[in-house]
């Protein structure tokens, strides 16, 4: 595993070339994407002692808008709630917007 766990060093070498999602990319849209994060993480490296709001602004979320996921950052949580997600994903903007407007579920 790598570091973090989210994903097997198998599915970064050899897995994810499997998926038809990789298999649609042309060689330059590949590489244009691998010079990106590359330079994203460049960028962070040159920061001495990042925190997890610096990482995740200087690389997660831009990473994750190459990649065409759209984002809201943390939301406020509901009362009595500790386990707040880092950010809401979206496939697309239109689900973004929708999403914007509702109100927090309260536990029950």
């Amino acid at each position: 595993m790598l570091r973090g766990e989210l994903f097997t060093r198998y599915f970064f070498d050899d897995g994810i070339r499997g998926m038809d999602q990789y298999r649609r990319l042309a060689a330059i849209e590949v590489a244009d994407f691998s010079e990106s994060v590359r330079t994203l993480w460049a960028n962070l490296e040159e920061m001495p002692h990042p925190s997890k709001a610096e990482t995740e602004a200087k690389f997660v979320f831009p990473v994750l808008s190459l990649l065409g996921w759209e984002h809201l950052p943390q939301q406020e949580p509901g009362k009595g709630r500790r386990d707040i997600a880092d950010a809401l994903l979206f496939v697309d903007a239109q689900t973004k917007a929708r999403a914007r407007p509702m109100r927090a579920l309260e536990p029950q």
